[in-house]
């Protein structure tokens, strides 16, 4: 009974010991002091089980390093054995023992153990552990001390499971409290992000443009802000002075890196202590440009967000102006094709339209017809989508009201399908030309192996005359469509062709006789000379000085004057075949005409 009273006592004792830890390395620990001390052993350890393993966890009173990094397999040494039956062990002498395998006996000696009891951590049938103590001493563990070790084991279960589950719910604390807290800044987060969209936008609605997008960014970082184009052109700054030439260097390298794809992470500059964050500006599939924000310290959430919305305020701000763009150029498109095909009382409504939208039609223009070939077949090849290949066919109209604005044009540029009709104040065929090449080229730089082919108008005063206008572009269009044509055709240099070329029901043969023979036939009739009459004379006598002079009763000298005098008014060299040719069939288009 005393006995009894002072097992009890002793467990009582030990269980309050160790189920008042709270850690698991601390368990462990406080496990094996109190199977040392119970057991008056001189060694004590924890094996926890890790798969078919036991692996020792928590070990005092050894001698050997070896000994706390014991791992046992199934049925190898006490703790193995212990594992294999799953019942306590007991070795009394280690040097005659037959209980267990020799594995570990060397270990044993080097540690002057002599005896070993191991019994079974065990949890809903199955074992996690084994708790063992050694003797170095001789001696026999009794068999109370047998019960005392089991019981101690039961208690050992039950403090490391709580261990465990404290752990975890530990764990689970800090996983919750990392969550909370990962919410909180992503709350805070939200909330600045909505603070600084509702700040951009108002900028927006209020009609500010992209310096005070720029402005405000650099409020909120307290960095240097610049709004860059996709050729890397400044758009906006702040400060307005801020020398963005280490930004453009620094973004044509990552930008050749990259193969000029993807976006931009925050980068350090080369050339001096700072960061360089990028956010590119896209929509609808199509990039306009960067932000770019250049600080001197490591670009945080705050940041981040910052630049976010900003490249979002931009891109919605490109579209907003290209929403703009499209409906004035749709306007445009209106005005010009009422004043190309309208009825009279059309044309002279689009004239008062464009005077309200303030394009000035008052100069002399021309019209300007370009056929856009092989756009489907070089968007094929580039796989790009029908949605991609329209905006591209916008960009070339773009391009083509860009060049001729640069010529003086009035902004009248329309794009229908693949063809593409300008109106432009070139006076003189050698700047129609330069227009359309100019034009051509920076198309062909958007799409290579792209065609354009173009018909140009005569100059004309009066915007009613476009629709006249149109139809001889579009015959000078047929011209540089052939395989000499050139690819470029002014009306005025066509001569003879644009009869040949002209429709059947709209021969233009008035308008040619008036271009070869206007000024003569106006010079007559003012002064009663026959300018005409000799004309008609010289190519009848086969351009013969001697003989039209006997036909029309002068003397040669009269006649070479009255030659000069033509040549004067009309430009027309009579010593050249072409000339001769002109002003022959247009004598005799007058003749058919007007016989008299």
């Amino acid at each position: 009974m005393r006995r009894a009273r002072e097992e009890v006592s002793a467990l009582q004792e030990a269980a309050t010991e160790i189920l008042s830890v709270r850690d698991s390395t601390e368990v462990l620990l406080t496990i094996t002091r109190t199977a040392l001390r119970l057991l008056g052993a001189d060694i004590a350890g924890v094996f926890l089980r890790e798969g078919d393993e036991m692996v020792m966890r928590s070990c005092v009173g050894h001698r050997e390093p070896e000994t706390a990094r014991l791992r046992m397999t199934r049925g190898q040494g006490l703790a193995g054995r212990v594992l294999q039956t799953t019942q306590p062990v007991q070795v009394d002498d280690y040097s005659h023992t037959r209980v267990i395998s020799d594995d570990f006996i060397p270990l044993a000696q080097m540690e002057s153990v002599r005896s070993a009891l191991g019994a079974p951590l065990t949890v809903r049938g199955d074992i996690i552990g084994v708790l063992e103590v050694w003797r170095r001493r001789r001696s026999v563990f009794a068999a109370h001390e047998v019960r005392r070790l089991v019981a101690m084991a039961d208690l050992v279960t039950i403090a490391i499971e709580n261990a465990r589950l404290n752990d975890a719910q530990g764990t689970s604390m800090r996983h919750l409290e990392t969550a909370y807290d990962t919410l909180e800044r992503r709350v805070e987060a939200t909330r600045q992000s909505a603070v600084m969209q509702r700040a951009l936008i108002q900028l927006l609605l209020e009609g500010a443009g992209l310096p005070a997008i720029a402005r405000s960014v650099a409020t909120l970082t307290g960095d240097s802000v610049a709004i860059l184009s996709t050729t890397l052109d400044p758009l906006a700054t702040h400060p307005r002075d801020l020398d963005v030439s280490a930004m453009r260097a620094e973004m044509r390298r990552v930008r050749r890196d990259r193969n000029g794809g993807g976006a931009v992470a925050p980068i350090r500059l080369r050339d001096r202590g700072g960061w360089l964050s990028v956010q590119p500006i896209q929509a609808a599939g199509d990039s306009f440009g960067y932000v770019c924000v250049l600080g001197d310290d490591t670009p945080g959430d705050a940041e981040e967000i910052v630049i976010g919305q900003a490249a979002l305020v931009a891109a919605l701000h490109h579209l907003e102006q290209r929403a703009a763009d499209e409906a004035r150029a749709d306007a445009r498109d209106e005005i010009i094709w009422d004043l190309l095909h309208g009825s009279d009382e059309y044309q002279r409504a689009a004239a008062r339209r464009a005077e309200r939208l303030h394009i000035d039609l008052r100069r002399p223009h021309r019209v300007f017809c370009c056929q856009l070939q092989d756009i489907e077949l070089i968007a094929q090849q580039e796989g790009l989508e029908p949605a991609r290949t329209e905006r591209a066919r916008h960009q070339l109209r773009r391009i083509l009201q860009r060049v001729s604005a640069q010529h003086g044009g009035p902004d009248l540029v329309s794009l229908r399908g693949n063809a593409m009709v300008a109106v432009a104040p070139c006076t003189d065929p050698a700047s129609a030309h330069a227009l359309a090449d100019a034009a051509t080229e920076q198309m062909t730089a958007v799409l290579p192996g792209l065609t354009a082919t173009w018909g140009v108008s005569r100059l004309h005063t009066n915007p009613l005359e476009y629709g006249i206008a149109y139809r001889e572009a579009t015959i000078a269009m047929r011209v540089a469509a052939r395989p000499q044509g050139g690819r470029v055709a002014v009306f005025d240099e066509l001569g003879v062709t644009r009869l040949l070329l002209a429709p059947g029901d709209q021969p233009d043969l008035a308008d040619y006789v008036k271009e070869v023979l206007g000024p003569v036939l106006e010079y007559d009739r003012e002064r009663s000379t026959p300018l005409v009459a000799t004309l008609r004379a010289y190519l009848e006598a086969d351009c013969s000085l001697n003989a039209a002079a006997q036909r029309l009763a002068v003397h040669h000298k009269t006649l070479r004057y009255r030659l000069n005098r033509i040549g004067e008014l009309t430009r027309l060299d009579l010593r050249r075949h072409e000339d001769r040719f002109r002003a022959d069939l247009a004598l005799r288009i007058l003749q058919v005409s007007c016989p008299a």
